[in-house]
């Protein structure tokens, strides 16, 4: 069947030219352990929790305590995109002259996470230091209660817990671990060494065995015959004929195009 004699072409292809995929692989391997171990910088990330509560002053303004937990809802995403705005972030900067950061910078360190149907809001903080995560998380926090409080005119927001900057035991960099690197960096590499030996075939126009015959002429194999070569060496005082046995092509390569 012509779909079997592609997937045995393929493999012929690929055993051929194995050396190509080891080398490709080695390479890739070696670049992806070199980055992940000695250039990769680790990244930590802190969090601090807010919680908007309903609270009796506004239960007075809605129909329902479902009403206000339902709009407490919908203000979260309001609350995420509120957070990254220059008017957060400026404030930040201002009043936290210690970390450095402009407005740009320090809303691109920021993550602001909802759970679904969930009133707790999480702002997440990632940097090259922890204990510097954990003090952008809190001063982003603070920075936004005040402002959320002065804008929106809500009261029903609370700090639920601030990011520790000094933990007993310092959380593990968040990324991409060295295992998962060298899993992705094989497999990259095993399919571009399987493409570039696919390649080369495709760009070879010699003939080696009968199977490139019969694919390039579509005419079958009848009869092989054997390839004789007059040995070098002399038996007897005569020139022996001994004969080689191999398949039409396997010892010579003849070019299709000329």
């Amino acid at each position: 069947m012509p779909e079997e004699l592609e997937l045995l072409d393929y493999w012929r292809i690929l055993r051929h030219r194995l050396w190509i995929m080891i080398v490709m692989v080695v390479f890739g391997v070696s670049i992806a352990f070199g980055y992940g171990q000695f250039m990769q910088k680790p990244n930590y990330e802190a969090n601090a929790k807010l919680v908007i509560r309903h609270s009796v002053d506004d239960a007075s303004a809605l129909a329902s305590e479902i009403d206000a937990i339902e709009a407490n809802l919908k203000m979260m995403d309001t609350y995420k995109e509120f957070i990254r705005t220059p008017v957060v972030m400026d404030k930040v900067v201002a009043e936290h002259p210690e970390l450095g950061l402009r407005s740009g910078e320090l809303a691109s360190r920021i993550k602001v996470n909802a759970g679904l149907n969930s009133q707790l809001l999480t702002i997440v903080a990632h940097d090259g230091s922890y204990s510097r995560a954990a003090q952008i998380a809190n001063a982003v926090s603070e920075v936004f209660l005040s402002e959320a409080k002065r804008v929106f005119r809500v009261s029903n927001m609370d700090l639920l817990y601030k990011a520790d900057p000094a933990p007993k035991d310092l959380p593990a960099p968040v990324g991409m671990n060295l295992k998962m690197l060298l899993a992705i960096a094989f497999i990259v590499s095993s399919m571009l060494g399987a493409g570039i030996c696919v390649l080369l075939a495709y760009l070879d126009r010699s003939i080696r065995s009968e199977r490139d015959i019969q694919r390039v002429l579509q005419l079958p194999t009848f009869i092989e015959l054997p390839l004789y070569m007059e040995s070098k060496k002399r038996m007897g005082g005569r020139k022996a004929s001994m004969p080689k046995r191999g398949r039409a092509g396997e010892d010579r390569d003849v070019p299709l195009e000329k």
